[in-house]
């Protein structure tokens, strides 16, 4: 069964958002070229950004999290951004945003 990764964020300050928004698209387009990433995507909600991505296996998500331009990111997000909240869920079918949040 697939993975989900959920993730939300906000930025620290508006002075972080040019790069938030830079290190963003890497790391989604990172997501999105990976052939064991089934859906990659992020989204504004309630003062939030989400990220929402759908992995064939866990050890898949593991080598993109760790590798690329997504590494690269958690080595400053601690700088740029408060993480409010990370899951994983064990499913078929990509929660709604409703769900996610």
């Amino acid at each position: 069964m697939p993975l989900v990764a959920i993730g939300a964020v906000t930025i620290r300050h508006w002075i972080w958002g040019p790069e938030f928004a830079w290190r963003t698209r890497r790391s989604l387009r990172q997501a999105r070229v990976d052939g064991d990433c089934l859906h990659a995507e992020v989204f504004p909600k309630n003062g939030l950004l989400f990220s929402m991505t759908q992995w064939r296996d866990g050890a898949a998500m593991k080598r993109y999290a760790t590798s690329g331009a997504h590494a690269r990111v958690i080595k400053v997000a601690r700088r740029i951004s408060d993480p409010l909240h990370f899951t994983h869920v064990w499913r078929d079918a990509i929660p709604s945003h409703e769900e996610a949040f």
